[in-house]
């Protein structure tokens, strides 16, 4: 899995943070309802809702939630993988766009280091087997703004991964893929560089 250049930089704080000591840095809130989008850089941008909750007394600021994310686009996204002919496209988007809902909630656990507000957000690992249709995996990474200077966070911006599968078509999805001359969906990959930004509510 390619690791974001944000996940780094957050390591590096959390180790400064180490050595200056916790207590000689005021806790940093990130409760709230943050809503924004997320993209690849290009003109599809998809919906992206964060409800987080803070553990200002834990010795590193423990984050929960949930995460609600339009998922759609990635039909788009996957219709127009380098490995599918252009011709097949448009058949092989409509057979994802039944597969991926157009919002899906997932838990979310991660961290939020007081310097310099870096943050990072994971939902849960893809289960061993996805007997769902669609499973997927989100890491979000990156660093938030406090704009007013409340040591509340009042915005998130970074990179965002993400790790999918897909199972479980019916017999009429498997056939129109035959049709198309793929087999399955294990060829179809996600482009890289997928960017996330969230404002609070």
């Amino acid at each position: 899995m390619q690791v974001s250049k944000w996940f780094f930089v957050i390591l590096i704080c959390a180790a400064m943070v180490g050595n200056l000591g916790c207590d000689t840095l005021p806790p940093v809130d990130a409760t709230g309802t943050y809503a924004g989008t997320w993209s690849s850089g290009t003109e599809i941008e998809c919906a992206l809702i964060f409800d987080l909750d803070t553990d200002t007394e834990a010795e590193e600021q423990n984050l929960s939630g949930t995460v609600s994310i339009d998922v759609s686009c990635l039909a788009t996204l996957l219709a127009q993988n380098e490995n599918v002919p252009p011709a097949a496209q448009t058949t092989l988007e409509t057979i994802l766009s039944e597969l991926l809902q157009d919002d899906i909630v997932l838990d979310l656990e991660g961290i939020l280091v007081p310097l310099l507000y870096g943050i990072e957000l994971n939902t849960p690992d893809l289960p061993n087997e996805c007997d769902e249709g669609f499973c997927i995996n989100l890491v979000f990474a990156g660093f938030g703004e406090d704009v007013d200077l409340d040591m509340h966070v009042d915005s998130f911006s970074g990179s965002l991964i993400i790790l999918f599968e897909i199972s479980e078509l019916t017999e009429q999805q498997q056939a129109a893929l035959t049709l198309l001359g793929l087999e399955d969906l294990e060829n179809l990959t996600i482009p890289a560089g997928f960017e996330f930004s969230v404002t609070e509510q």
